[in-house]
């Protein structure tokens, strides 16, 4: 489960991310033929996830909602389990909430609509 090894998933993640770079100009300051195999090999894997994840996404987003609201079902059974996930529930509520404050303030209907009536009166 994802949800659950959460904190493991990022830390790989951030592996994978920070040893491209460093193939990458390892490799060419040495002119060392292994590091660029690796480098070019984790530049076309990443390319690949994400045309995959592109089409996916492109072709089925009825499944990727459902799968996010089970995400964030998930989310919410264990809710008190971790402060980590309770961070992550209070900071997307708080993010959809100034979203929507946006929202609701939005722009004005027309150009005289918040302004004083004797201006609108001389305007039109």
């Amino acid at each position: 489960m994802f949800v659950i090894k959460m904190e493991i998933s990022v830390i790989l993640f951030g592996m994978i991310i920070m040893s491209l770079p460093f193939c990458g100009c390892v490799g060419a300051l040495r002119e060392n033929s292994c590091l660029r195999n690796v480098y070019s090999s984790l530049i076309t894997s990443l390319l690949l996830i994400n045309l995959v994840v592109g089409l996916v996404v492109f072709f089925l987003p009825s499944q990727i909602k459902m799968l996010s609201e089970i995400f964030s079902m998930e989310l919410l059974v264990h809710y008190w389990d971790s402060p980590d996930f309770q961070r992550l529930m209070d900071s997307m509520q708080i993010a959809c909430k100034s979203r929507a404050e946006r929202v609701d303030r939005g722009f004005p209907a027309s150009v005289y609509e918040n302004w004083p009536p004797y201006i609108v009166q001389k305007r039109a």
